[in-house]
């Protein structure tokens, strides 16, 4: 059965989201939006033992879902989200590594005069 990484236990009902698999909270209550490297190491903890078919419910701060999705993202080349919508979560899914495979970080402008 997959699990459902729920980024921050807030005040809201989750009931809906189990219908997609066991709930996982990552954090709970109020979190400090600058204390990032934090989010940081606490996703790559949290998320240890997922596995690409488990879904991601993003709910809180702005940048604590950046964060855990950026994480799961690199871990993943995938992203299976729930999201919250006329009192149901509806899933969604985006494949990262599926539009991105040709494009390198480490490219530059000039890295192209040199090819050419």
């Amino acid at each position: 059965m997959p699990k459902v990484y729920i980024i921050n236990k807030g005040g809201h009902s989750f009931e809906d989201a189990k219908r997609y698999g066991e709930l996982v909270f990552c954090t709970e209550g109020t979190q400090n939006r600058f204390a990032i490297s934090s989010m940081y190491r606490l996703f790559v903890e949290s998320f240890k033992d997922s596995k690409p078919e488990d879904f991601i419910l993003l709910t809180s701060l702005n940048i604590l879902c950046t964060i855990a999705a950026l994480v799961w993202g690199r871990m993943h080349g995938r992203a299976k989200l729930l999201l919250y919508k006329n009192g149901r979560y509806l899933s969604r899914e985006l494949l990262i590594d599926e539009l991105l495979p040709s494009i390198s970080p480490f490219k530059h402008e000039y890295d192209k005069e040199e090819s050419e």
